[in-house]
């Protein structure tokens, strides 16, 4: 744009540029996963120079199952906590200077966020004399273990039908997990855990996560004596 400003010697002229969209990317854009749901991103912002124009805000892009989400930052931030994200789930996102000129070029990065609910850990019956052994492995995720949790529910004593129903429930902070003692040739169902750190739902503490089902029948214990006056007539 120019203008003409007369002057008693002279014309001053002055040129105005266009503005026009940012030449830059803001740099150092991180991205990091957080309990829960949640993701905090950081940058730097550009140099003056490459904004080009007026700056107006940033923008922030992410997608997820086919559904895009743009976010408006203002202009001094260089961080945003953004919530309510889908548990263990990938996400991309993009930045973006928008000045008077129009948008600049993004920049990318990608995290996967926090599990909410741990996965069921793997795992199998070991010793089922006078105790239930059950071998536990964790599943990896994005959560940081506390414990595994196990229910062992006494269903039935084998030959004794008036034996009532009882759950016993045994947390350990590595495997294997032990009921003992257990009851003798007895059915058992058991529920296995595995308890990340967030607060909320036990009373101990720590949040469970989906669960491994097993089951399991104790061995009997042979006699340990011969009878006694045992005798024929």
């Amino acid at each position: 744009i120019v203008t003409a400003v007369p002057s008693a010697d002279s014309t001053v002229m002055v040129i105005t540029t266009l503005a026009a969209a940012p030449s830059a990317a803001p740099t150092s854009f991180t991205a990091t996963p957080v309990p829960i749901s949640t993701v905090d991103l950081a940058w730097a912002a550009i140099p003056v120079i490459d904004v080009n124009g007026v700056f107006s805000k940033y923008t922030i892009t992410y997608a997820i199952n086919g559904h895009s989400t743009i976010a408006t930052v203002d202009t001094t931030a260089t961080t945003q906590r953004l919530l309510g994200l889908i548990p263990n789930a990938a996400y991309t996102f993009h930045i973006a200077v928008v000045s008077s000129g129009g948008t600049g070029p993004s920049a990318s990065v990608t995290a996967t966020t926090i599990q909410d609910f741990a996965p069921p850990p793997t795992g199998s019956i070991g010793n089922v004399d006078k105790k239930v052994t059950v071998d536990l492995v964790a599943v990896g995720g994005y959560y940081i273990f506390k414990e595994f949790l196990c229910d062992f529910v006494r269903t039935q004593i084998i030959g004794v039908p008036s034996a009532p129903q009882t759950t016993t429930r045994v947390t350990s902070v590595s495997s294997p997990v032990v009921l003992s003692p257990a009851d003798e040739y007895a059915n058992y169902n058991i529920t296995c855990v595995t308890v990340n750190t967030r607060e909320g739902g036990l009373p101990t503490g720590g949040h469970p996560g989906h669960p491994l089902f097993l089951h399991a029948t104790t061995s009997a214990t042979a006699p340990s004596a011969d009878p006694t006056s045992f005798t024929a007539t």
